[in-house]
């Protein structure tokens, strides 16, 4: 069956890669596979929790970002389309060409980085076995810090009545 797979992150352009993937499983009518995969770092299989101990506590940490994530851009997980939430073992991109079920799928990322995608969305584009759709951030994501804060500043002059330009 043919889904739409999302990776999920936190970031703005995987917040608006989120949303573009509930609305697109909608629109199909196919189920929507949520994939936040993890890794444990070098050296943090030790004591006092040993491996089995870390990999709960990382596949934990997993689920609660991806929960926080759909809090975050949509306030919640939706009813519709089903979605099926999966925090494996390992390398993101990997991860989630292995959620791939066919090439009726449609994985949805987020643009990593300013160049057109990140390391996860290049090795997605070049070797995933259905299409690939990166999504970028929104407009403000991509404003320097600086820039952003005249933006806002000129919007809420914008913004207020006659003779309150001050904020």
């Amino acid at each position: 069956m043919d889904r739409v797979i999302v990776g999920v992150s936190g970031s703005p352009a995987g917040l608006a890669a989120l949303r573009f993937a509930v609305a697109e499983a909608q629109r199909r009518g196919v189920g929507l596979g949520a994939v936040r995969s993890w890794q444990v770092a070098a050296g943090c299989r030790s004591r006092p929790w040993g491996e089995a101990g870390w990999d709960r506590a990382w596949e934990r940490d997993a689920g609660q970002r991806v929960a926080a994530a759909f809090r975050c851009a949509l306030g919640g997980v939706p009813v519709t389309p089903q979605v099926v939430v999966s925090t494996p073992a390992g390398a993101p991109g990997t991860a989630l060409m292995d959620a791939v079920s066919g090439p009726g799928d449609l994985l949805v990322v987020g643009a990593g980085s300013r160049w057109w995608g990140g390391g996860v969305a290049r090795l997605l584009v070049r070797r995933a076995p259905c299409p690939v759709l990166v999504v970028p951030p929104p407009a403000l994501a991509r404003v320097p810090g600086r820039r952003l804060v005249r933006e806002v500043a000129g919007e809420l002059a914008r913004m207020a009545p006659r003779g309150q330009a001050g904020v």
